[in-house]
């Protein structure tokens, strides 16, 4: 019987190592609506200030990590926090609607709250409700908060059209 078990386990071991192995090869696919499948275009990790195009047709750019105090009226309060400009440049045959488009910040692998600081001109994702028209561009920037010590980020952005883009770089 434990002979039974560890072969069960080695053999689940391996496949798992196997399933890995293969999906290192193939592009990154997450699926869409119906049978369509919408790639990432890979050339590895996008760092902070760089561009990259979805297969779909939208080109995005992030800024590097802009840190800031966030005023009295900001919510939530933080003692620090950081934004991001996002460039959407799209290039699909029909508009491509922000409201679509989802974003979230990690800070050392923790999920951090989207800063609403008004005063200061951030006013979240909900406030994107324009479309961008086909050959047209799209700027807007979000506000997250972080952590007070130096930290590896991962801005993960949806597009709603089941393309994820992960964009990875620390604070300062």
């Amino acid at each position: 019987m434990r002979f039974a078990n560890a072969t069960g386990i080695a053999l689940g071991a391996c496949l798992c190592v196997l399933a890995i192995a293969g999906c290192a090869e193939q592009p990154a696919t997450t699926p869409a609506s119906g049978d369509a499948q919408v790639q990432v275009r890979q050339q590895g990790e996008p760092r902070f200030g760089e561009t990259r195009e979805l297969s779909d047709g939208l080109r995005v750019t992030v800024s590097q990590p802009k840190e800031f105090q966030p005023s009295d009226t900001a919510y939530p309060q933080a003692a620090r926090a950081v934004s991001f400009e996002i460039t959407l440049d799209n290039a699909q045959a029909t508009r491509y609607h922000l409201a679509d488009m989802s974003v979230l910040l990690t800070a050392d692998g923790q999920p951090m709250k989207q800063v609403i600081d008004s005063t200061q001109g951030y006013t979240g994702m909900g406030s994107n409700t324009t479309d961008v028209t086909t050959g047209g561009t799209a700027r807007f920037t979000v506000a997250f908060t972080v952590p007070p010590e130096s930290v590896p980020l991962e801005l993960i952005m949806e597009s709603g059209r089941g393309s994820l883009l992960t964009y990875t770089g620390s604070t300062r």
